[in-house]
């Protein structure tokens, strides 16, 4: 499978994950967020600094970034494998940037 078809598996994936945990409209709730994470099987070792990438991740996409770009910025730097970053994406865009739904399958 290549790399962008599983990074978008891997987003639409943690978007289906963080609908469980919540039936309202996304809202920026970085606990949501931090769970959804821990349930994908994302490392954590900082919470502020993961709820700082999750809006790095929604900044980029903002910006108009592809998805492939938007993991690139943020999976090497914190440690995290193409398919991680995707679960990141898709977290982020659940938490706090729910209008980019429709680029992560959702």
């Amino acid at each position: 499978m290549d790399t962008v078809k599983s990074l978008k598996i891997a987003c639409a994936a943690a978007l289906g994950t963080a609908a469980l945990l919540t039936a309202a409209p996304a809202t920026a709730d970085d606990q949501t967020f931090l769970e959804v994470l821990d349930m994908m099987g994302v490392p954590v070792a900082d919470p502020a600094a993961a709820v700082e990438m999750g809006l790095t991740a929604c900044a980029g996409l903002d910006q108009g970034q592809p998805i492939e770009a938007v993991a690139a910025a943020i999976g090497p730097a914190n440690g995290l494998t193409p398919e991680q970053s995707g679960m990141v994406i898709g977290a982020s865009v659940a938490a706090y940037c729910d209008q980019h739904r429709g680029l992560v399958g959702g």
